[in-house]
């Protein structure tokens, strides 16, 4: 949901499957990405970069605006209800910087600063009918007793070579049972790494087309946005699969 697997990191021989690190050496189109992006102007970095730092639980949770407004405006730039989110298939990673803020970021901000501008009025909050005050208030309140760095650590193990070098066991190997593939049609998670569902189709032996769904009226909160329509995908999903 939201973000295509795209297997495990690679062989080092595997030059078909781009991994961010291969035996501690930066290979493919992923491992300058950072130097790249730092040398536009301006200078940039992207969203996993600054997740796995070691600053953005504190940065996150004592948000100058508050933890609920931070939040707010967070949740509402990564759904449908903004209107500049226009997602579409990125040719390579040059083509990444249209992506907006919250995914490819001005290099010396925080991620409360980065969608701080775009942070919904108070008509689009009263509008908002997947994630009221009330619902938020229990994730503010959650977060505020235990940060962020529990999920940040997902970032963190991600450019982990130990953990990468556990994963290379299943190097090569295939997805071989029933696969089903949701996001928003709002959602650029869905097109973040260029060639991703390429790479996902090519992993799996039992790929439907029927299986790859777009919600509409989503973004990439897909699950809370939409809640109806996927629970509906998924119950057809495990009718039609189950033998």
């Amino acid at each position: 949901m939201s973000a295509p697997f795209t297997g495990v990191p690679a062989l080092p021989f595997d030059v078909a499957n781009p991994s961010i690190k291969t035996q501690g050496t930066p290979v493919g189109p992923w491992a300058d990405l950072k130097k790249y992006l730092a040398s536009l102007s301006p200078p940039m970095k992207h969203y996993t970069t600054y997740l796995s730092g070691p600053t953005a639980n504190n940065d996150m949770l004592n948000a100058p605006e508050g933890l609920h407004a931070f939040l707010r405006a967070y949740f509402h730039v990564k759904s449908a209800d903004w209107a500049l989110n226009d997602p579409h298939p990125l040719a390579g990673p040059h083509e990444l910087v249209h992506m907006p803020a919250y995914y490819i970021m001005p290099h010396d901000v925080t991620m409360p600063e980065a969608v701080r501008k775009d942070a919904p009025s108070e008509k689009e909050v009263a509008e908002n009918h997947w994630l009221p005050d009330e619902d938020l208030d229990v994730y503010v309140k959650e977060f505020g007793r235990t940060g962020f760095q529990g999920g940040l650590n997902w970032y963190r193990a991600s450019f982990d070579e130990k953990s990468a070098e556990a994963l290379r066991l299943f190097s090569g190997k295939k997805i071989e049972v029933p696969f089903m593939f949701m996001g928003g049609r709002k959602d650029w998670g869905v097109y973040q790494r260029p060639g991703g569902l390429a790479k996902l189709r090519s992993l799996c032996t039992q790929w439907d087309e029927q299986d790859f769904v777009l919600v509409d009226g989503a973004g990439h909160w897909v699950q809370q946005e939409q809640a109806d329509e996927v629970v509906s995908s998924v119950l057809r999903f495990l009718v039609k699969s189950r033998v």
